[in-house]
């Protein structure tokens, strides 16, 4: 029962992410219609290949306008989590096990 709960938990938060995610970035393609030209101008000699995975490797630059609209308006805007162990985080702040670190992505 935990298990599918957490499975059902993982769905539904990519899900969400997801939405806000692309929520976010047709939104700024709407006040940004040179971009969306030069993601139709990536897209349109792809889609003849049927756009597999090797495909959406390629898309470069509609990979870097969804990064951008991530950053810009993230999807999670923080998160928490609980120590597991001692440990050190990279500017030094020791975190001892069972602490809670709020983090902004």
């Amino acid at each position: 029962e935990a298990v599918r709960d957490m499975v059902i938990s993982f769905i539904m938060a990519g899900r969400d992410t997801t939405s806000a995610a692309m929520t976010w970035l047709f939104w700024l393609l709407t006040e940004n219609d040179d971009v969306g030209r030069k993601i139709l101008e990536e897209v349109d000699p792809l889609i003849s290949l049927g756009l597999g995975f090797e495909e959406l490797k390629e898309m470069s630059y509609t990979k870097a306008c969804l990064c951008e609209a991530m950053r810009l308006y993230p999807p999670v805007s923080w998160d928490s989590k609980h120590a597991a162990n001692n440990d050190v985080l990279p500017d030094g702040t020791r975190v001892k096990k069972g602490d809670k670190v709020t983090y902004f992505p």
